[in-house]
Parts: structure tokens; sequence; C-alpha cells
């Protein structure tokens, strides 16, 4: 953009020659962007797409060209939606990815103990603790 908001370079060449005011009028005057851009403030804003409603994070920046008074601004605008939609993608893999780690450990987990109960029940010292028990119930019940 000029310094006066003027579109000298965009995407949609029927903006070219028109002014951030004309084509933006209601976020023109909540955000005073074009006098912004007049003073060569570098800023940013959360704005919502009119077309489509999609949150957008804008960001403007003054760039000097030679030794010129008044620079030229550059605007990015950036869909928030496209980035969280890949955010989204990561993290739904990451709990996927847990929720199967935590049912194979719950697998081993369930395996080992049950070797280790079963040579536990195979022991000597099992047998020899099992027949002290009986011959202390024996006495007692007598």
């Amino acid at each position: 953009m000029s310094n006066e908001g003027v579109y000298i370079a965009y995407p949609e060449e029927a903006l070219i020659g028109k002014t951030f005011a004309e084509v933006n009028p209601d976020e023109d005057e909540q955000h005073q962007i074009s006098q912004r851009i007049r003073d060569g403030e570098a800023f940013f804003l959360y704005a919502s797409q009119t077309d489509t409603k999609s949150d957008l994070i804008v960001s403007f920046t003054p760039l000097t060209i030679g030794e010129t008074s008044t620079p030229l601004s550059s605007g990015i605008l950036v869909n928030i939606n496209h980035v969280m939609a890949e955010s989204k993608k990561v993290i739904n893999n990451i709990i996927i990815a847990g929720i199967i780690g935590l049912i194979l450990s719950l697998v081993v987990v369930y395996i080992i103990s049950g070797e280790i109960l079963s040579s536990l029940q195979k022991s000597y010292y099992t047998r020899v603790i099992q027949r002290m028990c009986k011959v202390l119930k024996k006495k007692r019940l007598v």
C-alpha cells in the first residue's frame, strides 16, 4: 500500500488503485488503519473477514525505500482457521497415539503380571506357605 492507503499490489487486481478506506470502510473507521499507515506505524489487529467471517490476524509494516519520508506499508493477512486446522490435526494425532500407547502399556502390564503371578503359584515357597496355613487352620479348629 502507498502511504495514502492505496493498494499498489494485491492478489485481486480489481482492488489495485483503490484505497483501503474504499474497500474496507468499517474496519478503517474502527481501527483508523489509513491514518496509522500514513503515520508509518507498524501494527497488527484481529479482524473478521467480511465475506467468509473467518478470523484473521492482519499485520501492517512500514517499508521505507530510499530517502523518502512517506513509507509504503506491507499488509499481511493470516487466516487463523487455516493455521489452527493444522494444529488441531496434530493434537488429534497426539491424542490417538497416546490412547494406543496406553492400551499397549496396559496389555504388557497384564501379561507380565500374569507371568509373575503364575510363577509365584508354582514356586516351592508358595507351597510351603500354603501347607503352613492348612496346619494353622487345623490347630485353631481343634
